[in-house]
């Protein structure tokens, strides 16, 4: 089994360590040597800079990959071009918008997934959905899996009601790059709902909720929880930007288990993360930004947690309580490895300027290795022009139109996936030590920091 993994704690990814990391980079030189087109199956899991990950990865979620595409024309609320039809229909598929398509779609009622393999991206469009819930399982109130929810913008739901409903023991759930807003009006409504009405159906299991944005006007952004004490669901949230919101960012309870990694939390009202009823919390290097105010309860309601362990907090302001341990929180549960940073003040302007509907995150690079002549070096020989270098460059939020520039130049880039490049570095191109400058441009055109040899 896999366990949490902090970024902070990779020692192997040292500049000039060769010794320590040779066998990994020995697999990574096999990996250079790959079809293409294996490399561009593996590229086309990954958009806007970020890899599924977290309990929703460890699950397998696919989504719809490898089934029909289904475009989106119109912003009608249901008939042929539709969002709702293409949402009714059966079988694996991926549903996207006609580029540059803008506007609000209205629910007028709830809008079911009935069938499971599904990807909704709207990537390359602008799209608000309004009114009533997209709810993630079928009409019949029985579960559905395999659903990824990606790119759109939720905001102005109906009174009481959760934008997003992933219930009736639904699994294997990814949301990303979504955004929230006005989604809590009236008392029970909020962005996004995990729930489990006690049915027996259990699940709720497999889902990860990464890089969205939860905004005012909001009262409430997530809950999570059950009508029962139930004690399988598995729920991982990281990266997201909880900006001004009430409260439930997230609201955890009924032995439900929730892993936070890298979130921001800014000016919540009530309270920033509440946790009770046999809940169990783990929350790695989350950003709480608030003057006062509770920002993690771990007995909210005076009805107490099995476990929060909040550790490597990142506080500006006096939010308080930010680190502790109440219970122990059962780490075997975490069957996968996350990539946590450092919460800082870097992390929170990547969270700001990633977080949410259509916006990549811009890539870090972390190490870069140098292969030349079937060994590794620690750098290129100045004005050696014989042979080529490979590079193997480390860092996060690569995609599959990530390039390697040298010295501002765009080179022959690979993505192996979204922590790991390889290019060439053509002959000639070697300059005086400490002019070899490597910096990592990504879709978005957004660029890395800058490493210099």
């Amino acid at each position: 089994m896999k366990t949490v993994c902090n970024l902070t704690t990779k020692k192997s990814r040292c500049y000039f360590c060769v010794s320590r990391v040779q066998p990994r980079l020995s697999k990574t030189i096999t990996l250079i040597f790959l079809s293409l087109s294996l490399l561009s199956i593996i590229a086309k899991a990954q958009t806007c800079g970020n890899a599924i990950d977290g309990f929703a990865a460890a699950a397998g979620v696919t989504g719809g990959a490898g089934g029909q595409n289904i475009v989106v024309t119109n912003l009608n609320s249901s008939g042929a071009g539709s969002l709702k039809d293409a949402i009714a229909q059966s079988g694996r598929r991926i549903i996207t918008f006609t580029p540059g398509l803008t506007g609000t779609i209205n629910f007028t009622n709830v809008v079911y997934v009935d069938f499971p393999d599904m990807t909704i991206d709207g990537k390359g469009a602008d799209i608000t959905v309004s009114g009533f819930s997209l709810s993630v399982h079928k009409g019949n109130s029985t579960p559905v899996q395999n659903v990824i929810i990606k790119n759109l913008t939720f905001g102005n739901t109906e009174p009481d009601r959760s934008a997003i409903r992933i219930e009736f023991g639904s699994s294997n759930v990814w949301v990303d790059h979504c955004t929230f807003y006005n989604n809590s009006v009236g008392n029970t409504g909020q962005g996004l709902s995990i729930w489990d009405r006690g049915l027996g159906f259990n699940g709720l299991t497999g889902i990860t909720l990464s890089w969205n944005h939860f905004k005012t006007p909001n009262k409430k952004s997530i809950l999570i929880g059950s009508e029962t004490e139930y004690t399988g669901g598995r729920v991982s949230i990281h990266n997201n930007w909880f900006e001004g919101v009430d409260a439930r960012n997230p609201r955890v309870h009924s032995g439900m288990l929730v892993h936070m990694w890298n979130n921001y939390l800014d000016n919540w009202v009530e309270y920033g993360v509440g946790v009770s009823d046999g809940a169990d919390l783990l929350s790695q290097n989350d950003i709480f930004d608030k003057n006062g105010g509770t920002a993690v309860d771990p007995a909210y309601g005076n009805v107490n947690a099995n476990s929060v362990n909040v550790n490597g907090s990142y506080r500006i302001g006096s939010p308080l309580p930010t680190t502790g341990t109440t219970g122990i929180f059962p780490l075997s549960s975490i069957t996968y490895t996350a990539n946590i940073q450092t919460a800082n003040e870097i992390l929170r302007q990547r969270i700001m300027q990633g977080a949410g509907a259509n916006r990549c995150s811009a890539p870090t690079i972390d190490a870069v290795q140098f292969f030349r002549s079937g060994r590794w070096v620690p750098r290129p020989i100045v004005g050696d022009t014989s042979k080529p270098y490979q590079l193997a460059v480390f860092g996060s939020n690569f995609d599959e139109q990530s390039k390697v520039l040298v010295n501002g130049i765009e080179v022959l880039t690979t993505l192996v996936n979204n922590s790991e490049l390889h290019a060439k570095l053509p002959a000639g191109r070697v300059s005086s030590v400490g002019n070899l400058r490597i910096q990592v441009r990504n879709s978005g055109g957004q660029t890395s920091n800058l490493l210099t040899f």
